[in-house]
């Protein structure tokens, strides 16, 4: 469709924690891609890590087999339940998504996709790494030189890194830089919150949901504005 410059739209649907076909969290994801599927107004589907309950390569083809002949394009991230095994060779080898970070334009908008649980050591270890570090503090410069506005998907809070500084020196960049949003995961609620630059979105958790019905979040960003709305399934459009 034609799409003005400086505009992304997505859908974020929080972690799923699948472990077996016959889970009501795996019925429920079935059911969200139905639902999205025809969303060509949706440049994505977002999943924000913890996606295999346990880590294991059996429940990331699940995933696969779930996600085969969805018509959208969908971005995965790692979070704190996909190192469960004590690295993530399942995730890469079985979904076989981009090597965490990387960078894509989408509609003029710099979106930044990053890793807070390979560098650690598992479970709520979050970590970025020097490297990583180094390489978001130069896609935020480059952003900045561009003029381009940034969104940032990441499985937690800034707050929950756990490296030497990374807390302070993230939650640094990301309020100086460009970045008008930051989409996490592992929250399992529906949170928004802002820090006087950045609005941070947490979306309800679909495999270990503890508050409220299963859904997603519809979210844009349009030019300086954004726009974030969580349905739940039985919502009818817009």
């Amino acid at each position: 469709m034609a799409r003005q410059d400086d505009f992304l739209a997505f859908a974020h649907i929080g972690d799923l924690h699948l472990t077996t076909a016959e889970a009501d969290n795996a019925r429920d994801l079935q059911t969200l891609l139905q639902r999205l599927r025809e969303r060509t107004e949706l440049d994505f589907v977002y999943l924000p890590g913890d996606n295999a309950d346990n880590g294991t390569a059996e429940q990331y083809r699940l995933l696969r087999r779930l996600l085969d002949g969805f018509p959208l394009p969908v971005t995965v991230i790692t979070g704190d339940h996909d190192m469960e095994g004590g690295d993530l060779g399942p995730f890469y080898a079985e979904l076989q998504v981009p090597q965490l970070p990387y960078s894509r334009e989408v509609g003029g908008v710099r979106c930044l996709f990053l890793d807070m649980c390979g560098p650690g050591t598992g479970g709520p270890d979050f970590r970025l790494g020097s490297e990583q570090l180094q390489w978001l503090e130069k896609e935020l410069h480059e952003a900045t030189r561009l003029e381009q506005r940034c969104v940032v998907f990441m499985h937690s809070y800034p707050a929950d890194l756990q490296g030497p500084g990374e807390a302070e020196r993230v939650a640094r960049l990301l309020h100086e830089g460009p970045v008008r949003l930051v989409e996490i995961g592992h929250t399992h609620y529906n949170e928004l919150a802002h820090d006087g630059g950045v609005l941070y979105a947490a979306c309800r958790s679909t495999g270990q949901i503890e508050e409220g019905g299963v859904g997603f979040a519809l979210v844009t960003l349009d030019g300086p504005a954004v726009s974030w709305r969580f349905r739940e399934l039985p919502d009818t459009w817009p």
